[in-house]
């Protein structure tokens, strides 16, 4: 089966940068790839998002294309967005609109034309990697998850690219993860945050009732927020933050019942499935613990 090919030299044609920018990307891309591999045979495998192949050419990259880029990090940087906008305009259809500015968590805005309103933007932060492992990939990804959220109030997607230039295998070249962070799980966290603290100000008034009511509301938001996730292990701590607070809203119920107990004792096991960091798997042992003494309470 023959696969679609991304010509590394074609940037200039899909995207909205300048001809110049966008094969400023292309030469640094080439030679990234030809630092490991010879330009034919070389097949691009995305994981995350999408899981689709690409057979990926480029031309013959002189010795006067590699003394030009001597400085390694910055050609990587720069081979890595040519990679990451090429792959995600053919299978999104999104191109490079433009750069976005310093301290804003993402790198360039994404759409289907330059006068595309902003609501129907996304962003997109790219990082490349010359030579690493899984390990440092899936750490990468994590990293950059953490950058985007400066710019969740935006509340459009975040297209998050990871390009990594030498896992190769079969004449493969594992060489991009790609995820879309939707802004939904966002929302969904940020209406149950609402109707928890609506739950405690009733509990503090002793509105026993009112407060109830809108734990167990916080509660269908958050644990749906954390369940678009449960599958997503590289979206951590995110992940395991929204699952121990799935729970902790459980046991905020003035008055729990047994369901609630075995619906907050799944929402622990959730969060404890993936891959915490030590500080979050911490707090949801202690969680589970106080569910613990709950049940013992309610079997007594």
């Amino acid at each position: 089966m023959l696969l679609p090919v991304i010509d590394i030299h074609s940037l200039a044609d899909l995207s909205y940068l300048s001809a110049t920018r966008s094969n400023d990307f292309s030469e640094a891309a080439a030679v990234c790839l030809d630092f490991h591999h010879q330009p034919t045979g070389v097949v691009l495998t995305m994981e995350g998002e999408w899981k689709e192949r690409f057979s990926v050419s480029w031309n013959d990259v002189t010795q006067q294309m590699r003394d030009s880029r001597n400085d390694m990090d910055s050609t990587v940087e720069s081979g890595a967005y040519c990679l990451a906008m090429l792959t995600l305009e053919r299978c999104t259809g999104l191109k490079v609109i433009k750069q976005s500015q310093k301290r804003t968590g993402f790198d360039y805005w994404l759409g289907k034309e330059p006068n595309t309103g902003f609501q129907e933007m996304s962003r997109l932060e790219v990082s490349g990697i010359l030579k690493g492992n899984t390990s440092q990939i899936h750490q990468r990804l994590k990293e950059k998850i953490a950058q985007t959220q400066k710019s969740d109030h935006l509340n459009i997607p975040a297209f998050i690219a990871i390009v990594e230039f030498s896992l190769h295998f079969d004449k493969s070249v594992k060489a991009l993860t790609m995820k879309n962070i939707s802004p939904a799980i966002d929302e969904m966290h940020q209406k149950a945050m609402q109707l928890a603290d609506e739950a405690l100000s009733a509990k503090m008034r002793q509105e026993l009732d009112d407060a109830q009511s809108n734990y167990l509301a916080a509660f269908q938001y958050e644990s749906a927020a954390a369940m678009l996730l449960v599958n997503d292990q590289d979206m951590e701590p995110t992940r395991s933050i929204l699952f121990r607070s799935a729970a902790c809203l459980l046991l905020n119920l003035p008055f729990p019942h047994d369901t609630h107990f075995r619906q907050a004792e799944r929402m622990v096991a959730f969060g404890l499935s993936g891959n915490p960091p030590e500080a979050i798997a911490d707090e949801l042992r202690e969680v589970w613990r106080e569910l613990i003494q709950y049940l013992h309470k309610e079997a007594a």
